[in-house]
């Protein structure tokens, strides 16, 4: 159900300047996994967009994306920064937010469908893999294995084509 504009506004308000989201905020301090901005969540309409996204401490919400659920997914992105951006954290702290703001039966339903599309929000949270730039010698080497394998392919086309 779509939630008129001005009532967008007071909900994101009403939650950011609650107890709940200033706890976890004092969660930044202890080095956890939160990262909830100190400022104000900005609220933009999301005129032109057709997806609704967070960015820093901005929400834009396209007329589509004003339900209760959307608002909540996206004040997760402001509060849990991780990468990649649903990951472990983002699901753990998104239920906690369904949770609070939609009540527990909301929240058992999103548990049961992140259980039915494998999404992974129990247990550590992983560290993002950094990977370390490539040598001249392995970036020639991977060169070489690329060609290789697109002259088979193309061998293989040919083949296939002229059959």
């Amino acid at each position: 159900m779509e939630i008129p504009w001005d009532e967008v506004q007071q909900i994101v308000l009403r939650i950011t300047t609650s107890n709940w989201w200033l706890k976890r905020r004092l969660a930044i301090v202890a080095g956890l996994s939160f990262a909830a901005s100190p400022v104000p969540v900005n609220v933009t309409d999301g005129r032109g967009r057709r997806v609704a996204c967070a960015s820093g401490n901005t929400i834009k919400l396209p007329r589509w994306a004003r339900t209760m659920w959307v608002i909540l997914h996206e004040l997760t992105h402001v509060m849990s920064r991780e990468r990649p951006a649903h990951g472990r954290a983002f699901a753990r702290t998104y239920i906690d937010m369904v949770n609070r703001w939609m009540g527990p039966g909301e929240a058992a339903r999103l548990r049961e469908c992140f259980g039915r599309n494998h999404v992974h929000w129990k247990g550590k949270e992983r560290k993002a893999r950094v990977r370390k730039p490539l040598t001249d010698e392995q970036r020639a080497a991977m060169l070489e294995r690329m060609a290789k394998m697109r002259a088979m392919r193309k061998s293989k086309n040919a083949v296939s084509e002229s059959v």
